[in-house]
């Protein structure tokens, strides 16, 4: 880069002379110079070699590498700590329901598929038939839970009933089969269709009462075999399938009664009615005596009891109950298929009810462990067989402690580590019942093992106490 400067406008520098003139272009001549050189230099230092960028991705794909790799780690370990804490909140939340409820509940656990999830039973109804001293005429009775009562006859019309004395307070009678259709009394419980809603629950069902049973009505002795229903969803007439009911059935060689429970299972394709009976027990006409059966998807199957004794129960009944549109009622039902095969077409109760009460199974909704966190239980039950050697059910009783009926030991369930390699992988070790035995001798035989590993942050304890607390 070249400047000139004219002597002519040497004025405009304030130069005095054309010396001075030339020294300055000489001047800007070497200043252009060096900046030339200077921008040369500057391209030369910029630029990179191969060997350079080759050297600068192999460094960012390390330094890349460490952070995916650490991101991973967490993320294990946060799926870790999630786990722990869902399966302590589904424990929780059951025993909760049953301190609220007084009634017991249970959490199933499918260690194969990593599925936790509570079920808990929630009063839907509940008559207790107190609407006004013994003498009153009514045709209603308030139920709690806004079910109310509507009394109807054998024909389905409204009809006027009287109360009597009951177990505690009021009740009224039922004047059995053998009145006229005019006569015949029972409950439905809510006018439909609010009644479908409220009722229709496939995970399980509690039916319970207090029963005053008569062997006679209309003064004539009943049939031998007669069956009372006590409470019972009444089935369609096109296939006679009623999802569940609670039966006396009287037996006229013995005077006595023997109560009857069914579900029925599955399918409109295909369906099956479980049912059990307590031959053993004993149920004396004219004596008040509480009947109740529960069927629970996945618990204790289902159960039948005579004054809080368990005295039959079928607990392979699995599978969610066939519900239908029809209404529940109290002291009736018609076509309902029985576990023989037979149908009852149209039956009612004979002599008093009291203190009824309906109860539907809530879920929780089935809560998926990560998958790469597994979980082993310790002190499983002894009724652990190799059809459900995953599935583990952790039962609460209706104070929400731990079901003494249901477990002989405390379990204990262990939460593993995703981040530690265990021998053999933890999600293989349910191909067979031997498999899950061998994993539980190898890792966690002693408490001082567990016990260490837990120091270690290698597994997670949730043990379980009588109470029903996790610790």
């Amino acid at each position: 880069m070249r400047i000139s400067i004219h002597p002519a406008n040497i004025q405009s520098f304030g130069l005095p002379s054309w010396r001075q003139a030339a020294s300055l272009s000489a001047c800007f001549r070497i200043t252009s110079r060096r900046a030339a050189c200077a921008c040369s230099a500057s391209r030369k230092q910029s630029a990179f070699t191969l060997l350079e960028l080759v050297i600068s991705m192999a460094i960012a794909a390390v330094v890349m590498g460490l952070g995916i790799g650490s991101y991973m780690m967490m993320a294990r370990s946060l799926s870790y700590n999630a786990a722990s804490m869902a399966i302590h909140g589904q424990l929780m939340a059951a025993r909760n329901t049953a301190i609220h409820e007084h009634a017991e509940s249970f959490v199933l656990l499918d260690a194969r598929e990593n599925r936790i999830r509570s079920f808990g039973r929630v009063s839907r109804g509940f008559w207790h038939f107190d609407d006004g001293p013994v003498g009153t005429p009514f045709q209603e009775t308030a139920g709690a839970f806004k079910q109310i009562g509507y009394m109807k006859n054998g024909t389905g019309v409204a009809k006027t009933g009287t109360l009597v004395e009951g177990r505690i307070g009021a009740t009224f009678p039922f004047p059995g089969p053998n009145a006229a259709d005019n006569d015949k009394l029972y409950i439905e419980c809510g006018k439909s269709p609010a009644y479908v809603p409220v009722y229709n629950t496939a995970e399980g069902i509690a039916l319970q009462a207090w029963v005053y049973a008569e062997e006679d009505s209309n003064d004539s002795p009943l049939p031998d075999q007669t069956v009372l229903p006590v409470i019972a969803k009444v089935g369609k007439p096109e296939d006679q399938i009623a999802p569940y009911g609670l039966f006396l059935k009287y037996d006229s060689d013995e005077n006595k009664f023997t109560a009857i429970a069914l579900v029925t299972l599955g399918t409109s394709d295909s369906s099956q009615v479980k049912e059990v009976e307590t031959d053993t027990a004993v149920i004396r006409p004219r004596v008040w005596t509480h009947v109740s059966m529960t069927y629970t998807n996945g618990g204790q199957g289902l159960r039948l009891s005579v004054n809080g004794i368990l005295r039959e129960s079928d607990t392979s009944s699995t599978g969610t109950l066939l519900l239908n549109d029809q209404p529940v009622h109290i002291g009736h039902t018609s076509d309902t298929k029985r576990g023989s095969g037979t149908a009852i077409s149209d039956a009612f109760f004979n002599g008093k009810i009291d203190e009824a009460i309906i109860s539907v199974y809530q879920t929780s909704s089935s809560e998926t462990i990560p998958e790469k966190v597994s979980i082993v239980i310790v002190n499983p039950k002894e009724t652990e067989t190799e059809v459900n050697y995953g599935n583990y059910t952790i039962y609460f009783d209706a104070k929400g402690q731990l079901d003494r009926q249901q477990h002989s030991s405390l379990p204990e369930l262990l939460v593993l580590s995703p981040i530690i390699t265990w021998d053999p992988e933890p999600h293989t070790i349910y191909n067979s019942l031997d498999d899950v035995n061998n994993f539980r001798s190898k890792h966690f035989a002693t408490e001082a093992k567990r016990e260490e590993l837990a120091e270690k942050n290698q597994i997670r304890r949730l043990k379980l106490t009588w109470a029903g607390t996790v610790e």
